[in-house]
C-alpha cells in the first residue's frame, strides 16, 4: 500500500509537467542575418502552431505589422524596407496566442538614403508639456535646392506614423497635440524622406530630441468672490480646472485643506469642482485654504487662498454702541446673568460640532486607508490615535456638562 501511495503522489507532478510540455508553444523566430540596409527586404520565419502576428518596431515607432499563416508548422513573413524607414536597432516581434518571441536586427543607412539635407524648423524648444500643440516642420534640400513633393514621414510620441504635408519652398509640416498621458521622458523626433528622380531613389533622415513634461493644470477660483466671512456662515469654494490647451480636467482627485480638515471636492462636470464648509467660532481669524489637484495621469497642481473670519456678534455690537449707552443697566444684567447661560449653551453646541467634525475625519481616514489606499499604514495609525484621543477628551467634557 505504501508503494502505491508514493506512485500516486509522483503521478500528479509528472502529469502536470507533461501538460506544460504539451501546451508549450513551438513558436520561434529567425532571419537570414541580423543587419540590413535600407531598401532591402527583411524575411523572418520560424516554427508555429497557428497563424502568427508579426510587427516591426524601431524603439517604440511602429514600422510595419501583419499576419503570417502557419503551414506545416512553419511561417514566413517579409517586409520591404525603404528610405522612409528609420535607421537603427529594430525589434521584430511575433505573437501566437499568449506566446511572444522577438528578434533584434539593425537597419543601416545607405549613401542614397542620406542624400537630402533635412533641417528642422520646429520644434525649437528643448521641452514640451503634455497636452501642448506642437508643430513639426522641416526644410529638405538637395545641394542647396529645395526638394518639392517628396514623401516625408515622422512618428508621434506614442510611435504612430504621421505623414507630413508639403507646404512650400521645400518645407513640410504636421501639427500634433501631445497626449495628456504621454510618457514623461525624452522623445526622439525622427523625420525621413524619399523621392524618385530620374528613375533613381534618394532620401534623407534627421532626428532631434525633446523632453516631455507633466501637463500644467490651471486652477481658476470662481468662489469665494470675497475674503471676509462671519462665524456661522457657509464658505463655498468652487474652482475650474483646465489644461494648457484649454481642455477641462475631468478625471481628477481634488482635495481642499482647511485648518485640520481635509475635504474631497466634488466634480460638477466640465472641469468644475466644489465644496462647502460651515464656519465656526474656532475658525476665527486669518485662515488659508489650500487646494491640491492630481489627475488620472499624475499631472498635478496646487494653489491657496486667504480668508478672514470675524465674529458676527462683535460686528453687531459695534453698530449698537449708541444704544448700548442708554441700555447700560439692561446690558449689565445681560452680561452677568443671561450671557453666562447663553455661553454655556454655545459651548455645548460647539463641542458637539467638534465631535461631529472629528467623527467625520476618522471616517474619511478609514476610507482613505482601507478602501482607497491613499495613506500609508504608519500615517493611518498615528493619525487615528491622535483623532481618537481628541474625540475621547470631547466626550468627557460633554459628560461633565
Amino acid at each position: 500500500m505504501r508503494v502505491v501511495k508514493i506512485k500516486n503522489r509522483l503521478a500528479f507532478p509528472v502529469l502536470f509537467l507533461l501538460c506544460i510540455l504539451i501546451s508549450a508553444s513551438a513558436l520561434s523566430i529567425k532571419a537570414e542575418r541580423d543587419e540590413f540596409s535600407k531598401d532591402e527586404e527583411i524575411v523572418v520565419s520560424g516554427n508555429c502552431d497557428n497563424g502568427v502576428e508579426v510587427s516591426f518596431l524601431n524603439s517604440e515607432r511602429e514600422i510595419a505589422s501583419g499576419r503570417a499563416e502557419c503551414l506545416d508548422g512553419q511561417y514566413s513573413f517579409s517586409y520591404q524596407t525603404s528610405f522612409l524607414d528609420p535607421a537603427g536597432i529594430w525589434w521584430v516581434w511575433v505573437k501566437e496566442g499568449t506566446a511572444k518571441r522577438k528578434f533584434q536586427i539593425k537597419l543601416n543607412a545607405t549613401r542614397e538614403s542620406q542624400f537630402y539635407l533635412i533641417t528642422f524648423l520646429s520644434p525649437s524648444e528643448e521641452s514640451y508639456f503634455r497636452g501642448q500643440d506642437l508643430n513639426i516642420s522641416v526644410r529638405i534640400a538637395d545641394a542647396g535646392q529645395n526638394v518639392e513633393r517628396a514623401k516625408v514621414y515622422t512618428w508621434d510620441s506614442e510611435g504612430r506614423k504621421l505623414e507630413m504635408r508639403y507646404f512650400s519652398k521645400g518645407v513640410y509640416l504636421v501639427n500634433y497635440r501631445i497626449p495628456n498621458n504621454a510618457k514623461i521622458e525624452d522623445w526622439a523626433i525622427v523625420v525621413t524622406a524619399e523621392k524618385e528622380k530620374f528613375d533613381e531613389k534618394f532620401g534623407g533622415e534627421r532626428r532631434i530630441n525633446v523632453s516631455v513634461e507633466k501637463a500644467p493644470i490651471a486652477i481658476n477660483i470662481i468662489k469665494p468672490e470675497f475674503k471676509n466671512f462671519e462665524v456661522d456662515s457657509t464658505l463655498e469654494v468652487e474652482i475650474v480646472l483646465t489644461y494648457l490647451n484649454g481642455m477641462p480636467v475631468e478625471d481628477a482627485n481634488v482635495e481642499m485643506f482647511f485648518g485640520e480638515e481635509i475635504m474631497e471636492m466634488e466634480s460638477q462636470g466640465k472641469g468644475v469642482f466644489s465644496q462647502s464648509v460651515v464656519l465656526e467660532r474656532e475658525d476665527l481669524g486669518a485662515k488659508k485654504i489650500a487646494i491640491l489637484v492630481v489627475d488620472s495621469q499624475d499631472n498635478d497642481a496646487n494653489t491657496q487662498l486667504d480668508i478672514i473670519i470675524s465674529d458676527s456678534i462683535i460686528s453687531k455690537a459695534i453698530t449698537l454702541i449708541p444704544i448700548a449707552v442708554v441700555l447700560l443697566g439692561i446690558g449689565l444684567i445681560g452680561i452677568f446673568v443671561v450671557k453666562p447661560m447663553i455661553r454655556e449653551k454655545e459651548d455645548v453646541a460647539s463641542l458637539k460640532k467638534q465631535q461631529k467634525r472629528l467623527e467625520a475625519q476618522i471616517n474619511k481616514l478609514q476610507k482613505d486607508y482601507f478602501a482607497r489606499g491613499k495613506v500609508s499604514k504608519e500615517y493611518y495609525k498615528g493619525k487615528s490615535v491622535e483623532l481618537q484621543a481628541k474625540l475621547s477628551d470631547l466626550k468627557k467634557k460633554l459628560k461633565i456638562r
